[in-house]
C-alpha cells in the first residue's frame, strides 16, 4: 500500500511540474497584459463615444488601381487628348499591363495567331524593354525618347 502511495505522489508531483513549466512558457508578461488592456479599453471607450462604427475601411486593390490607370490611358488615346511621344508611350505600357494581368496578349503581340510562332512573344517583350529603356532615358524630353528609340531600331537592322 505504501508502494502505491508514493507512486501516486510522485506522479502528482510530476503532473504539477509539467504544469507549472507550462505556466511559465505560456504566461503573458504584465506589461503586455496591460497594454492589451488598455488597448481594448481605448476600443472599447470609441465605441461607446460613436467614433468607431466597426466598418472597416477597404484597403486599395492593386487589381482596381491597374484597371483605373488603363481606362485614364484609354481615354488619353482614344480621345486625342495625349500630345506628347513620351505620354503615348506610358500611356500604352498602361494598357499593355493592365492586357497581361487579365491573361490576355501584350498590345505589341498580334492580334491572332500562335503567341510562339516565330519568337512572337519574345519580340512583343523586347518592344516593351525598348519603350521602358528610351522613358529612362529621355526622362520626359520627346526629343530624346524618339532619338534613342531611332537608335535602337537602326542598331537592330
Amino acid at each position: 500500500m505504501a508502494d502505491e502511495k508514493e507512486v501516486l505522489d510522485q506522479d502528482n508531483t510530476i503532473a504539477a511540474e509539467d504544469q507549472l513549466k507550462d505556466a511559465l512558457t505560456n504566461m503573458v508578461p504584465k506589461t503586455e497584459l496591460e497594454k492589451a488592456k488598455n488597448d481594448y479599453n481605448r476600443l472599447y471607450q470609441k465605441v461607446l463615444s460613436g467614433e468607431f462604427s466597426g466598418v472597416v475601411e477597404p484597403k486599395e486593390d492593386p487589381g482596381k488601381k491597374l484597371e483605373d490607370e488603363y481606362k485614364a490611358a484609354m481615354d488619353e488615346m482614344v480621345n486625342h487628348k495625349t500630345t506628347s511621344a513620351c505620354k503615348h508611350a506610358e500611356d500604352l505600357l498602361k494598357i499593355d499591363d493592365y492586357f497581361i494581368s487579365k491573361g490576355q496578349r501584350s498590345v505589341f503581340e498580334a492580334s491572332s495567331g500562335d503567341r510562339d510562332f516565330n519568337g512572337a512573344r519574345e519580340s512583343a517583350q523586347r518592344t516593351r524593354e525598348l519603350l521602358e529603356y528610351a522613358l529612362a532615358e529621355a526622362n520626359g524630353d520627346d526629343n530624346l525618347f524618339v532619338a534613342r528609340i531611332s537608335n535602337a531600331l537602326r542598331d537592330r537592322s
